[in-house]
């Protein structure tokens, strides 16, 4: 009877407890356990987020239904046109740099998930937005303007590089800078909701990080790009994906592998491997 009791309101008596060592213990299998116990809680804070993204989806729906409905001669001009795509991409600068806040309550909320700590979308994720709303504003705001910038002087030296041949050096020039710089953007978010930094030191640290672990940096890149490339194949349906549950788990992404990193250079010994289990003992040899 005291068994039977013990299993319905208590747990089962005969399971072992819980300890450090049933966490996971890599990090894949901490990206997936948070998956596993966290869905729920990742949908709703993406569909938090996907509330500021609004802005930046209707507008660019709009561009897109606007060079679709024109005619066939009009919207290879529109497309061809350096100045159709500016001015999509300056009025996105705003629309992206609202979107900061929402993305460090999300980023705030996995870091913790992934830490096995609590936090709920309700409670946490809105501190964090009110905590950290300017910084991330502000580092939203440089990667559109890195953005708009780089397709401005690409084109200014493409189109001159008839005339002046050594321009298409500048234009090489200044892909590689706006590529490593979207590529140091992956620490962004994890460092400000991690650590008590300034911008400075965030671009900084973001930027080691991006040299001393280029091949992975440059892996989890190329993972974005598919997954950007898959949802331009596959359009509405993964629209609908991504709005509800995609971002999170790309986040979430971004964090396991930057807690990687935190450890492995700026992390004591004893904050080490947070929501992992300990690591395992090396044999001395004898």
């Amino acid at each position: 009877m005291g068994k039977w009791y013990n299993k319905i309101f208590v747990g089962n008596p005969d399971k072992e407890d819980f300890t450090s060592k049933d966490l996971p213990g890599d990090r894949i299998e901490q990206f997936f356990d948070v998956i596993k116990l966290r869905f729920l809680e990742m949908v709703k804070g993406n569909l938090v987020y996907a509330l500021f993204s609004l802005p930046l989806v209707i507008w660019t729906l709009f561009f897109w239904f606007t060079i679709s409905q024109a005619d066939k001669s009009d919207a290879v001009s529109l497309v061809s046109d350096d100045r159709a795509l500016r001015l999509y991409l300056l009025v996105s600068i705003p629309l992206y740099a609202i979107m900061g806040p929402a993305k460090a309550g999300l980023h705030y909320c996995l870091r913790n998930w992934v830490w096995n700590e609590r936090a709920t979308i309700g409670d946490h994720f809105w501190k964090e937005f009110k905590r950290s709303w300017w910084k991330s504003m502000v580092l939203n705001l440089v990667s559109a303007m890195v953005l708009f910038a780089a397709e401005w002087w690409i084109s200014f030296f493409i189109l001159n590089s008839e005339k002046y041949p050594a321009m298409r050096i500048g234009a090489i020039i200044v892909a590689i800078i706006a590529i490593v710089y979207f590529m140091s953007s992956i620490y962004h978010f994890p460092q400000l909701v991690t650590y008590n930094l300034t911008l400075r030191q965030i671009y900084k640290n973001s930027f080691i990080y991006t040299v001393v672990q280029f091949p992975r940096t440059l892996l989890a890149v190329l993972i974005y790009v598919a997954l950007g490339f898959l949802c331009y194949v596959l359009r509405q349906v993964l629209l609908v994906v991504a709005m509800s549950i995609g971002m999170s788990f790309v986040f979430l992404g971004q964090t396991v592998y930057s807690n990687f990193l935190f450890d492995k250079y700026v992390n004591p010994p004893e904050a080490r491997r947070r929501g992992m289990s300990p690591e395992p003992k090396k044999r001395s040899k004898r």
